[in-house]
């Protein structure tokens, strides 16, 4: 779908509006009225059977009564009406269709059955259908609404547009986005979804900002192969919600386990390039800062504050969100040091207070301005500043210290305003280029940090994702011996190992293994070995094999398990590890890893990666790990060759790729050590 024909969603020149109701004024929701409150300039068709006019329209019985095409139709009616509404619009020659009616797989089994219906009606026809369930678009630049709730038209819009699936980020934007531009609620999207509007607006100049709301997708691999080429043009935000990991519970591994779909939303917006946000409050900072302030690329900071307490707290935000305070020697703080009292002495955060009462205010200001925005280790500044409306404190106004500061434009400055004037003060201070005013520390840190993540996310090498096969087949099980065989053909080091089936075939393997042995439980049954008791370690000669093997086995009688046989391997020292693959039906392959053991689900320590990885993503997985510094050896434990994590990783990736029949991998535990990686334990669903 071309760019112009998603142009004609937001701005036609003529529009169909089915369904529309005979009343009109307070608590009618009449999207006529409102279209005409809005502004809209071109010809309008409203079609009700029930009605010969409306607002000084001639209204018509039915789609087909129309006297020509219209370039769009904005269906609200009834659900059980709606397909015999769009296939008059398909008869009629209409290529796009706003589908307001609610009721469908937003409802019930009937309505999900309507919306199959839709979808395909849409895909034999050719016409485009935006909804069902929906407000539609909005467009304060033509002007053009489809909205049914009266929403006015903002004269000076930002260029942001927005793509979401609840019309409250159209009706009220000052809750999410500050302003808006465009927008389209794509609503249940049984047929136009994320990745057609983001294609368009990536291209439409109107667009600086794309701002995303997201409760679910489908084509997820399409969104992102997409996703991944915008991203280096324009930044995009998704504020993901439904954060539910409800779908884990359904798997059968480890790694199933731990990965929540939310998790898997964030690493897939992560390999595309995409800044994730927390909440509607993050939203909007970002928006702000990605549209009014100059780009930073790194993380060093220059702080300036009137109050010791909070330089602390713009202190803890900066490691809240991976900023870093600029580390400036002493000597070379003199300028403003020379105005504060010998006692006090100077550092970053640059406390201004003592230099204010000794040399006044202007001069203060300016001297720590002055000294910050020209030091090149210095990307950013945040300066907390008072608001007072009290004219014994007018000296205090910071709006002319920024407007006549040096080098603007080249740095951003984030202000954090408190005082009984934040309103009076946060406006004059935004009409200075390069200023944005946040309520709180923590909100004036975050919002440089969104601008050095988007930096980074943009400089960065993409992986082509590529097309993930469906594949479809019998459910099965590689445990054991045939699950690790298949790790070693893809490069991935496993403990040597031998299959057997009872006592004597133990004794046999263990004169050419050699003790101390682990004895394992093979059985489909089985999946937690150690809830079975299907574990036993530093097993250290044969009457101790031998005893193993007879207990083993009669707690998998007494359980009525079916016993496949019994896996025999050396011990191997290391610190545990996690890894696997879990296929995600939006996303494709995803490759998890973390600290492995027993306890694995609760510590719940791992990250994760979409498939394919690059070195660098590899990389990131480990670091991204809270407790990453057990990998380099913690009160002298044993440390992890990283390097080898990175290959191992790398080689997942890779069988992931190529093997779409894998659901689920889970390799717990690999045991890391200087020397390197080695798979000990695997079971693979295939499916």
């Amino acid at each position: 779908m071309d760019s112009a024909f998603v142009e004609g969603f937001l701005d036609p020149a003529s529009v169909a509006l089915v369904g529309v109701p005979r009343a009109t004024g307070t608590g009618a929701f009449n999207v006529l009225e409102n279209l005409l409150r809005f502004g809209y300039r071109g010809k309008v068709f409203p079609v009700n059977p029930k009605i010969g006019s409306i607002l000084g329209f001639t209204a018509y019985p039915n789609v087909k009564a129309l006297p020509e095409v219209p370039d769009l139709a904005v269906v609200a009616v009834g659900r059980e009406r709606v397909l015999e509404v769009v296939k008059d619009c398909a008869e009629k020659g209409i290529k796009r269709a706003v589908v307001v009616t609610q009721g469908f797989a937003d409802a019930d089994d009937r309505g999900s059955e309507l919306q199959d219906e839709l979808t395909q009606l849409a895909e034999a026809s050719g016409l485009r259908i935006v909804g069902p369930n929906t407000l539609g678009v909005v467009n304060h630049f033509a002007p053009f609404s489809t909205s049914f709730v009266d929403v006015p038209r903002d004269k000076d819009p930002w260029p942001v547009s927005v793509i979401c699936q609840s019309g409250i980020f159209h009706a009220g934007p000052e809750g999410f986005t500050g302003k808006i531009g465009k927008g389209i609620d794509i609503g249940n999207a049984c047929d136009v979804g994320f990745t057609e509007c983001l294609e368009y607006f990536a291209k439409d100049p109107q667009t600086r900002v794309i701002a995303i709301h997201m409760e679910g997708i489908r084509g997820g691999r399409r969104f992102l192969q997409v996703a991944s080429r915008v991203s280096k043009e324009k930044p995009v935000l998704v504020l993901k919600t439904g954060r539910s990991d409800v779908g884990s519970k359904m798997a059968l591994s480890h790694t199933g386990s731990m990965v929540g779909e939310y998790q898997v939303y964030k690493a897939a917006f992560k390999k595309a390039g995409l800044l994730d946000v927390e909440d509607p409050e993050e939203l909007m900072d970002a928006v702000k800062a990605l549209l009014f302030l100059p780009p930073m690329e790194g993380n060093r900071l220059g702080l300036i504050s009137f109050t010791g307490a909070g330089a602390i707290m713009m202190a803890d935000a900066c490691e809240a969100y991976g900023m870093e305070m600029a580390e400036i020697p002493p000597e070379e703080l003199g300028p403003i040091q020379s105005l504060a009292p010998e006692w006090f002495k100077v550092s970053n955060p640059v406390d201004i207070w003592p230099p204010i009462m000794w040399g006044g205010y202007e001069r203060a200001m300016d001297t720590a301005l002055r000294l910050l925005l020209g030091r090149k280790d210095v990307d950013g500044v945040v300066f907390i500043s008072a608001a007072l409306g009290s004219p014994l404190h007018a000296d205090l106004d910071p709006e002319g210290r920024l407007k006549n500061r040096p080098f603007k434009e080249t740095k951003p400055i984030t202000v954090w305003l408190y005082g009984d004037d934040f309103e009076g003060v946060a406006e004059r201070l935004e009409r200075n280029a390069g200023v944005m005013v946040y309520p709180s520390a923590t909100r004036a840190v975050r919002a440089l940090s969104i601008l050095t993540r988007y930096h980074t996310l943009r400089e960065r090498k993409r992986v082509p994702l590529g097309e993930i096969p469906v594949v479809e087949g019998e459910r099965r099980v590689l445990m054991g011996g045939e699950a690790l065989e298949l790790l070693e053909k893809y490069g991935i080091p496993v403990a040597p190992s031998r299959m057997v089936k009872g006592e004597e075939e133990a004794l046999d393997a263990a004169s050419g293994l050699g003790y101390p042995l682990v004895l394992k439980l093979v059985s489909p049954e089985a999946l937690h070995k150690t809830e079975v008791g299907g574990v036993a370690l530093n097993i250290r000669d044969a009457h101790g094999l031998i005893e193993a093997v007879r207990e083993m086995k009669g707690r998998a009688v007494k359980r009525g398990l079916f016993i496949e046989g019994f896996l025999l391997q050396p011990m191997v020292e290391g610190v545990e590890l996690i890894s696997g693959i879990k296929r995600d039906p939006q996303f494709g392959p995803v490759i998890t890893f973390g600290l492995g053991g027993i306890y694995t689900e609760v510590w719940k320590d791992f990250t994760l990666g979409i498939a394919p990885l690059d070195e660098n993503e590899a990389r990131e997985m480990i670091d991204g790990l809270r407790g990453k510094a057990i990998l380099e050896g913690v009160r002298g434990g044993p440390s992890v060759d990283k390097a080898s994590v990175v290959r191992m990783l790398l080689a997942l990736s890779n069988l992931a790729m190529e093997v779409p029949q894998i659901q689920e991998l889970d390799i717990n535990p690999i045991m890391g050590s200087e020397k390197g990686c080695m798979a000990v334990d695997c079971r693979v669903i295939m499916g």
